[in-house]
C-alpha cells in the first residue's frame, strides 16, 4: 500500500493526500523519467532552478505517471488512453513534506520554500533534448513549461492542511504516460542529494547505466567517460570554455562529488588533453529492491512480470 492516495475531485482535479491507513512510510518511491527530460536544460533567466526544484518536479512527474500511465497488455486499449490534455493536480503540502523529506519548523520556512519552488518551476522555461513526438517528429530542441498556474489553497485556519494546486502541461503528461526511452529512479535516493548539479549528474549516470543494461547486456556500470560538451549540458553551463572553469563554477570537488557519493560511491579522473573525465564506480549502485524492468520484451510483446509489478503500484 502506498503512503499516499489519489482521489478524483468534482472539478476534475486529482487530489493527492497522505494515506492514514498506510504504515509503509519507507516504501521505495519508483519513478520512470523520460530521457529527454534528463538530458534537457534550463533557459537563462532570473529563475534558476535549485536542487529542491528538481526533486519537486520529479515528485510531480511520478504522481502524474501514477495517474495516467496505462499498465494493460492490450496495445489497442493503450492507444485509447493517450492523454491529450493537461492534468490538474491538488497535492497536500503534507505529501510534499513527507515524500521530499522536508524538515518542518515552527517558522514555516519549509512552506515558504515550497512556494518559492513552485514559482521557479512555473516561470523557468525548460529545453528538452532529443525529444521524439509522433506528430512533431524527432526534435533536437523543444521549449516547454514544467508546471503552470501554481496555487496554495487554505483548507482551515491552522494552515496545516493546505493544498497545492498546479496544472501539469499536456506535453509533460504525455511524457509521464508513455514510459518510452525512460530511466528508472528512486525518489528516496534523490532526496539525499542537496546539490542540483550532483542531482543532474546522478540522473545522467542512471540514464547511461539503464541504456547499457537494456541494450548491451551489462550487469553494472564500472566506469563512465563524459566529454566536455556533454558536461556543459549536464551542468547547464553551455558557454563555459574549459572543464577547469566549469568545475570551479559548480564547486565540483568540494560540493558535487561529496553529494553524489552520498548515494553513489565513485571518484573521477580528468584528462585535459582528451577534454573528458572518467567516473570510476567503487560498487554497484542499483538497489536490490529495484531491478530495472522493461515494458516490452525484445519480441515486442508486453513483459508479464513488469505488468504484474506495475499493477501492484497503481493507485
Amino acid at each position: 500500500m502506498k503512503n499516499y492516495k489519489m482521489t478524483e475531485m468534482p472539478n476534475g482535479a486529482i487530489r493527492v493526500e497522505l494515506d492514514p491507513l498506510s504504515d509503509e512510510r519507507k516504501e521505495l518511491l519508483k519513478l520512470y523519467k523520460e530521457n529527454s527530460l534528463i538530458k534537457g536544460y534550463t533557459e537563462k533567466s532570473e529563475y534558476n532552478l535549485t536542487a529542491l526544484d528538481y526533486k519537486f518536479f520529479d515528485l510531480i512527474y511520478k504522481l502524474t505517471g501514477d495517474k495516467v500511465r496505462f499498465w494493460g497488455k492490450d496495445e489497442k486499449q493503450r492507444a485509447k488512453t493517450i492523454p491529450k490534455e493537461h492534468l490538474k493536480l491538488e497535492i497536500s503540502q503534507n505529501v510534499v513534506a513527507e515524500l521530499l523529506e522536508l524538515k518542518k519548523d515552527k517558522n514555516n520556512t519549509w512552506k515558504r520554500d515550497i512556494e518559492k519552488s513552485l514559482t521557479r518551476l512555473s516561470k523557468q522555461s525548460f529545453i528538452l533534448r532529443d525529444y521524439v513526438d509522433k506528430d512533431l517528429g524527432h526534435l533536437e530542441f523543444y521549449r516547454v513549461t514544467l508546471i503552470a498556474l501554481p496555487k496554495m489553497k487554505k483548507i482551515d485556519e491552522s494552515g496545516k492542511n493546505d493544498i497545492i494546486e498546479i496544472i501539469v502541461p499536456d506535453i509533460i503528461v504525455l511524457s509521464a504516460w508513455r514510459a518510452w526511452k525512460y530511466t528508472p529512479l528512486i525518489l528516496n535516493e534523490i532526496n539525499k542529494i542537496n546539490s542540483k548539479y550532483a542531482l543532474r549528474l546522478f540522473e545522467y549516470i542512471k540514464m547511461i547505466e539503464s541504456y547499457q543494461i537494456k541494450n548491451l547486456g551489462i550487469k553494472k556500470l564500472d566506469f563512465l567517460d563524459i566529454c566536455f560538451d556533454e558536461l556543459r549540458f549536464i551542468f547547464d553551463k553551455p558557454k563555459v570554455k574549459n572543464i577547469s572553469t566549469l568545475f570551479q563554477s559548480i564547486r565540483f570537488e568540494k560540493v558535487v562529488m561529496p553529494e553524489l557519493n552520498k548515494i553513489l560511491m565513485c571518484d573521477y579522473e580528468y584528462f585535459k588533453k582528451d577534454k573528458k573525465i572518467t567516473l570510476n564506480f567503487k560498487a554497484p549502485f542499483i538497489p536490490k529492491e529495484f531491478k530495472e524492468p522493461s515494458l516490452f520484451n525484445d519480441d515486442g510483446q508486453p513483459n508479464e512480470k513488469f505488468l504484474k509489478e506495475a499493477k501492484g503500484q497503481k493507485c
